[in-house]
């Protein structure tokens, strides 16, 4: 019962005893353990809501209270926290052009550079062929 009551967490106690954790399940013990923690918080309307008065961007709300966020965003209530600055999320993904990959590379002298600095530009360029118009960058190292 002392290794029991270390544990604050019932997903901790099923880890660490399966067994013990399963018995204290099927004979609803669980529940007169008040020392564990049930898990996660359960993030409803109101909670989300006045978590997401802490921040004035979707990005910073999405970084500092992923649960709340991802409720949010989960049943549509974003759309209700109109303080939000929704323009300065970032884009999950580039869409890497040909345009874009060469000015990425035109910042780099060399290859090597290009390829550790800018890798998803790098490896667009070689999928599509494209590195052999970057003439500039210098192929091996000195």
């Amino acid at each position: 019962m002392q290794l029991l009551k270390n544990t604050k967490r019932k997903k901790e106690f099923r880890n660490n005893d399966r067994t013990a954790y399963e018995i204290a399940k099927k004979y609803n013990y669980l529940e007169k353990f008040t020392w564990l923690k049930h898990g996660l918080k359960k993030w409803d309307y109101n909670s989300t809501f006045n978590e997401a008065k802490k921040y004035k961007t979707s990005g910073e709300f999405q970084k500092n209270a992923p649960g709340a966020y991802s409720a949010a965003s989960k049943h549509k209530w974003l759309k209700d926290y109109t303080w939000l600055n929704t323009e300065s999320i970032p884009s999950k993904r580039r869409i890497w052009t040909y345009q874009k990959t060469y000015k990425e590379a035109k910042k780099y002298k060399t290859l090597y550079d290009f390829r550790t600095k800018s890798p998803n530009a790098y490896n667009t360029s070689i999928k599509y062929k494209w590195l052999k118009d970057y003439t500039w960058l210098i192929r091996k190292r000195k």
